[in-house]
């Protein structure tokens, strides 16, 4: 079975604009850190950094506003559930060779033309991490990079730069972490032709479930 269209053109622009922003803000970030920079010296880093931050906030209000609004369906499909839990578990458990158990997360409805379920649960859990961190990682950043008495950086006038820097610097690693954890999820075997359909948009149908 295929020509189930699984990712819009809309939706594979931005998760790949995504890929260029974070790998531009990891890369710039550890350099303003330790100071073995990606680009030049400390000042072109900075502001490479400061500016691909600011394109990916523009990047998450923008399209995510748009997704509310044009494909709520988009939206509906990454919302965790009790079974994302319980999946989330079983899978974990079969991770670890304790069960053979592998709930099926990839549910196609070819009566409703429509997804029953579409991500991964560690996907979902993922990506409203990734938010949550993004809000945390923009505001200390911004604290210390504007200091307090201003606008966009108020979170200075509450937080020492040493607190800042730390909570960044946390953020760091966990993009890391979870970048790790998203590169294997997509290259798995079980889940290659999920990274082809980010590529062309189409979904294989080779592991979905017809309902």
């Amino acid at each position: 079975m295929t020509g189930i269209t699984r990712h819009s053109l809309l939706g594979r622009s931005t998760h790949w604009l995504h890929v260029l922003f974070m790998a531009l803000l990891l890369a710039t970030g550890w350099g303003i850190y330790s100071g073995g920079y990606f680009f030049s010296d400390y000042a072109t880093n900075l502001s490479i950094h400061m500016i691909t931050g600011f394109g990916l906030i523009m990047v998450c209000l923008v399209f995510g506003i748009y997704f509310w609004i044009m494909e709520p369906k988009h939206i509906k499909a990454l919302i965790v559930t009790p079974s994302d839990i319980r999946d989330f578990i079983t899978i974990a458990l079969n991770f670890i060779g304790l069960t053979k158990k592998y709930p099926a997360y990839h549910v196609w409805d070819s009566e409703k033309k429509e997804y029953v379920s579409k991500y991964h649960p560690a996907i979902k859990f993922l990506h409203w991490g990734d938010y949550c961190f993004y809000v945390l990682v923009a505001i200390t950043g911004l604290g210390l990079y504007y200091g307090p008495g201003t606008t966009l950086g108020f979170l200075a006038d509450y937080w020492g730069p040493t607190l800042m820097r730390t909570v960044h610097l946390a953020g760091f690693f966990y993009f890391v972490f979870t970048l790790m954890a998203h590169i294997y999820l997509a290259l798995i075997p079980v889940n290659r032709n999920l990274l082809v359909s980010m590529v062309t948009g189409e979904d294989t149908g080779k592991d979905i479930v017809i309902k």
